[in-house]
C-alpha cells in the first residue's frame, strides 16, 4: 500500500513538473466598445476548443495564459453586445501577443449562451424548451441578498415564501420537498433531508448568471426535476488580480396602519460582500466573504447571516483543468411561520415566540475536464453538501437535523459532425440524514443518460434524449424511472426561432416526506410519517416561436401543458393515531400527513416582449403567463396557484446614470388550504388580496471622477402595499435601500 502510495505522489509531482517544464504562449488584449471607446467590463474571452478563457477587468483588460502553440479561434461574448469569433490566432512557443480588440453594441441585447437546456453550449435560439436568464448585473441592480428574491422577476416563476414555482408546478408545503431541481454549477444542491432549495446558502457576489429551464428536466437531470430546473453558474475567475465590494443599508418604513406597528424602534438591514481574485502561475483563485443582517420588518423574524465562498482553478494544458470550490453559510434567525391575527400581522402566534433555529450549511465540489480532441471533451465533476441545523427555541434544544449529500457525475460530449453532437454520461448520490423528526436513513442511487443532437435539414435541429434513474432510500424497496425527451427547433431565417418539446419528470419522495414524525410543533397538529409515498411523474409538452422585429424589439410567445400524476401533498385530517411508536394508547385528532392525493393537470401560455427605443436610452421588458391549473380527481383549481403573472420592467440610460423600475401583478390565489387553517389555527389565515408591487431604483457610475465606483438607490415596494404571498405572512412593507459597489 505504501509502495502505491509513493508511485501515484511521485506520478503526480512528475506529472507537475512536466507541465512546469513545457513552453507556453501568453495571449493579452483590451475589449473596448467601438462605439465610444470606453472598457468593457466582464466581458467573457476564451479559446475555442480548450478549457482557457479569462473575464475582462475594471479596465477591459484579459490575460490569457499557458497556451499549447497553435491556430486557435478566440470567442467574445458580453449581453448587450454582438458575439466575436476572431480565427486564426497562430501563437508560437514562448510567444506573447497582444490584442486590441473594439466590440460593437447591438440594438437588443444578443441570445445568451446557455448549457443548461443541453447540458452544454449552445445560444438561446437554438434551445428547444422556454428558457430565461438573470445576470449578475440584475441580481446586483436589484440588491438580490438571496436567490428567491431575484427569481420573483422571472416570467412564469413565482416564489411562496421559500418555495419555487415554475409555471404552477409546485404549489406550497412548508419546508419540505422541491419539484424544482436547483443546481450549483451543473451539480444537484437540494437539502439531504427534506428534499427542499436553501435559498441562503447560494453564494449571490459569486454569481455569474442563472439558467431557469421551464417544463419537466428529469430526462438529464433526475429526480426533482418536475416542474423545471434552476442552474446557477458561479463567476468565471478573472485573468488580472482584481478586488470587489458591494455595501448596502436599508431602513423599513412604517407599516400601512398604525394598528400594525409593533415597535417604535426603526427596523435595518444592511451587509457587505468583499471579494479578491488573483493567480499565481497556473493557479488562479478567488475568495468572497459576506455578512449580511436584516432585524425585519416583523417581530421574531430577524436574520445574521456569515458566508464565505472560494474558487481555485488550475490550468494543467490547454486541454486541461481542474477547479475547486468551497462554499459556507454560518445563519442565525427566529421562528416566524403566521402572523398572530390579522390585526396584528406583523407579530408571531404565540406558539412561535422565542424560536430561534441555528444552521451551518455548505459544500465542496471538485471539477475536472480534459480537451481528448477538438471534438471530444469530458468532465468529472464531485461535490459534497453539508447541511446542520438545531432549533433553540425558548431557550433549550429541541430539534437537530445534520444531512450529508454526496454527488457525483462523469459527462462526454462528442462532436459527430458540424450538426450532430452527442452527450452521454453517468451519476450518482448518497444520502444520510441523521435527524430527531425523520430519525437515521441512508440513501443511494444511480443514473445513465444520453442525448443526441441531429440537423436533418438546413434550420432544423432534433434532440432526442433518455435517462434511466435507480434509487433506493432505507429500508425502502428501491424503484426505478425511465424519462424521455424530445425537441425540435426550427430557424427558418436568423430572426426567428419555431420550438417544440415534450419530455417526463419525476420525483422521489424526500426523506422527511417519507419518515417526518412530531406530536409537538408550532402548528399544534400532529405531524405522521408515510412510508408508502410514490413517485410523483409528469409529463411536459411545449410549442413556442421567438422573433426579433425591427432590431429593437424581441418578442417569445408559449403555450404548454404539463400532467402529474401521484402528486404528493401535506393533507390535514382527523385521525385515530399513536403520538409516537412507543406510545401504548391511541388517541384521536387533526394529523398532516404526505399522500398521493393529486391527477393534475395545468395548461398556459406564456408571453415576453423586449424593446429598445431612442437608441438604446429606454428599453422595456414585459413578461405575462396564464395557468389554468386543476386537481382533476377533485375538479378544482389546484391550491397555492396564481392564475395571472404579470412583470414589466423598465430601464432609462443616460451617459453614468441609470433609472429602473419593475412592477409585479400576482392574481389573488383562488383555492388554499382550509384545514390548515382552521386546524393549526391560523387565525384569519384565509385572508388574501392579489400582489401589486412596484419597485423603483436609480443608479449613478462615477468612473468620470476617476473612481470605478457606482452609488444606488432603491425603494422597494414604493406604494407601501399590504398584500399575503402565504397564508397569515404580510409581505414586506416599503423599504429604502442605498448601495455603494465598487471594483478595482
Amino acid at each position: 500500500m505504501k509502495k502505491l502510495i509513493t508511485y501515484c505522489l511521485g506520478f503526480a509531482l512528475t506529472s507537475c513538473l512536466l507541465h512546469g517544464q513545457a513552453t507556453f504562449g501568453t495571449i493579452t488584449g483590451n475589449l473596448t466598445d467601438a462605439e465610444n471607446g470606453q472598457p468593457v467590463v466582464g466581458a467573457s474571452v476564451t479559446l475555442r476548443g480548450t478549457f482557457i478563457g479569462a473575464t475582462t477587468d475594471a479596465k477591459g483588460r484579459f490575460t490569457l495564459r499557458r497556451i499549447t502553440p497553435g491556430t486557435y479561434t478566440v470567442a467574445v461574448s458580453m449581453l448587450g453586445y454582438e458575439r466575436l469569433l476572431l480565427a486564426g490566432i497562430t501563437l508560437r512557443a514562448g510567444e506573447s501577443r497582444t490584442m486590441e480588440i473594439p466590440i460593437r453594441p447591438v440594438p437588443l441585447q444578443a441570445d445568451p449562451v446557455v448549457i443548461t437546456a443541453s447540458r452544454r453550449e449552445q445560444s438561446l435560439q437554438e434551445v428547444p424548451v422556454s428558457l430565461a436568464t438573470v445576470t449578475a448585473r440584475a441580481i446586483a441592480d436589484r440588491n438580490s441578498v438571496t436567490l428567491d428574491d431575484a427569481l420573483r422577476f422571472v416570467p412564469g416563476v413565482s416564489i411562496l415564501s421559500d418555495q419555487v414555482n415554475i409555471r404552477g408546478s409546485t404549489g406550497y408545503s412548508r419546508g419540505v420537498g422541491s419539484r424544482v431541481l436547483i443546481l450549483l454549477d451543473g451539480l444537484p444542491y437540494i437539502t439531504g433531508d427534506t428534499g427542499e432549495i436553501n435559498w441562503e446558502t447560494i453564494p449571490m457576489f459569486s454569481v455569474d448568471r442563472v439558467e431557469v429551464v421551464k417544463g419537466a428536466g428529469s430526462a438529464l437531470y433526475g429526480s426533482s426535476a418536475l416542474g423545471g430546473v434552476i442552474n446557477v453558474i458561479t463567476k468565471e475567475i478573472p485573468s488580472q488580480s482584481e478586488f470587489r465590494f458591494r455595501l448596502f443599508s436599508a431602513l423599513y418604513d412604517k407599516p400601512r396602519y398604525s394598528e400594525w406597528q409593533w415597535t417604535t424602534k426603526p427596523r435595518f438591514s444592511s451587509g457587505i460582500f468583499a471579494g479578491y481574485s488573483g493567480a499565481a502561475g497556473p493557479v488562479s483563485y478567488l475568495v468572497n466573504v459576506a455578512r449580511t443582517v436584516d432585524e425585519s420588518y416583523r417581530e421574531n423574524d430577524a436574520y445574521h447571516r456569515w458566508s464565505f465562498f472560494a474558487k481555485a482553478r488550475y490550468v494543467l494544458s490547454s486541454s486541461q483543468s481542474l477547479a475547486v470550490g468551497v462554499n459556507y453559510l454560518d445563519r442565525s434567525h427566529g421562528n416566524f411561520f403566521w402572523w398572530k391575527s390579522l390585526r396584528e400581522p406583523l407579530r408571531p402566534a404565540d406558539s412561535q415566540r422565542d424560536g430561534l433555529v441555528n444552521s451551518k450549511r455548505g459544500n465542496i465540489s471538485l471539477a475536472y475536464q480534459q480537451f481528448v480532441t477538438d471534438k471530444f471533451f469530458y468532465t468529472a465533476k464531485l461535490i459534497y453538501f453539508g447541511n446542520f441545523w438545531r432549533d433553540d427555541s425558548a431557550g433549550r434544544v429541541n430539534n437537530v437535523s445534520a444531512s450529508h449529500l454526496v454527488s457525483t457525475e462523469l459527462q462526454a460530449t462528442y462532436e459527430l459532425s458540424k450538426p450532430h453532437i452527442l452527450t452521454f454520461g453517468i451519476a450518482a448520490n448518497y444520502d444520510r440524514v441523521s435527524a430527531s423528526l425523520f430519525g437515521q436513513h441512508p440513501g443511494f442511487g444511480a443514473a445513465v443518460y444520453a442525448q443526441d443532437e441531429i440537423s436533418p435539414a438546413p434550420g432544423l435541429k432534433v434532440t432526442a434524449g433518455l435517462r434511466f434513474d435507480w434509487q433506493k432510500v432505507s429500508v425502502l424497496s428501491p424503484t426505478s424511472q425511465v424519462n424521455p425527451k424530445l425537441g425540435v427547433v426550427y430557424m427558418p431565417d436568423k430572426e426567428t426561432s419555431i420550438r417544440a418539446s415534450i419530455g417526463s419528470g419525476f420525483r422521489y419522495p424526500s426523506i422527511g416526506e417519507l419518515y417526518i414524525q412530531s406530536s409537538v410543533n408550532v402548528s399544534q397538529v400532529a405531524v405522521l410519517p408515510n412510508t408508502d409515498l410514490r413517485v410523483e411523474k409528469s409529463t411536459s409538452f411545449e410549442i413556442g416561436v421567438s422573433r426579433k422585429i425591427a432590431e429593437r424589439m424581441s418578442i417569445d410567445v408559449a403555450v404548454f401543458n404539463n400532467d402529474f400524476r401521484d402528486l404528493i401533498e401535506p393533507s390535514v385530517e382527523i385521525k385515530t393515531y399513536r403520538p409516537t411508536p412507543a406510545s401504548p394508547d391511541e388517541i384521536t385528532g387533526p394529523v398532516i400527513q404526505f399522500e398521493n392525493v393529486t391527477r393534475a393537470r395545468i395548461q398556459g401560455l406564456e408571453a415576453e416582449i423586449k424593446t429598445e427605443w431612442l437608441r438604446r436610452i429606454l428599453s422595456t421588458d414585459i413578461g405575462y403567463t396564464y395557468t389554468w391549473s386543476r386537481d382533476l380527481d377533485a375538479n378544482q383549481v389546484l391550491k397555492f396557484r396564481p392564475r395571472h403573472l404579470l412583470y414589466i420592467s423598465g430601464q432609462c440610460s443616460w451617459e453614468h446614470a441609470r433609472l429602473m423600475a419593475d412592477f409585479r401583478f400576482l392574481s389573488r390565489i383562488e383555492r388554499i388550504d382550509e384545514n390548515l387553517v382552521r386546524l393549526a389555527p391560523i387565525v384569519n389565515g384565509d385572508q388574501r388580496v392579489a400582489v401589486k408591487i412596484v419597485d423603483l431604483r436609480t443608479s449613478y457610475d462615477l468612473i468620470q471622477l476617476g473612481a470605478p465606483l457606482r452609488v444606488g438607490f432603491t425603494i422597494n415596494n414604493l406604494l407601501n402595499y399590504s398584500y399575503v404571498e402565504l397564508l397569515g405572512n404580510l409581505g414586506p412593507v416599503r423599504s429604502y435601500v442605498l448601495t455603494l459597489e465598487g471594483m478595482f
